[in-house]
């Protein structure tokens, strides 16, 4: 599953996990990743890691049975700092339904102290 702003790798990127549990840091591949900070519950995944660099950041995810895979690359990396920008690239569906939430949410307040 990517995000619609994600860029797709194609084919995936996969392999069995070579690190003993989940360190701070890896190299794979010849990159290194950062365990991710900003890390979205809809992967399936037990641990996310993003490549350590600010643009086009490979986000990895890692499974329970051991296996690795890169499905894409992140445009804007929030884990160094590219919260927002990561939002609009990067999560476009979840960028939209965190603002529906927050308009119903200022809409009900404005109704509700305006008709008071």
């Amino acid at each position: 599953m990517t995000a619609l702003g994600a860029i797709p790798i194609v084919p995936p990127i996969s392999g069995q996990w070579p690190f003993s549990g989940f360190p701070a840091e890896v190299q794979l591949n010849g990159r290194m990743f950062a365990l991710a900070v900003w890390a979205s519950p809809f992967y399936g995944a037990v641990a996310q890691y993003r490549e350590e660099v600010d643009q086009n950041a490979q986000h990895l995810l890692v499974y329970r049975d051991g296996s690795y895979e890169i499905t894409h690359v992140d445009e804007a990396n929030p884990d160094r700092g590219y919260v927002l920008q990561h939002a609009a690239l990067d999560c476009p569906s979840g960028l939209a339904i965190g603002a529906a939430i927050g308009g119903m949410f200022v809409g009900l307040v404005t109704g509700l102290l305006l008709f008071e």
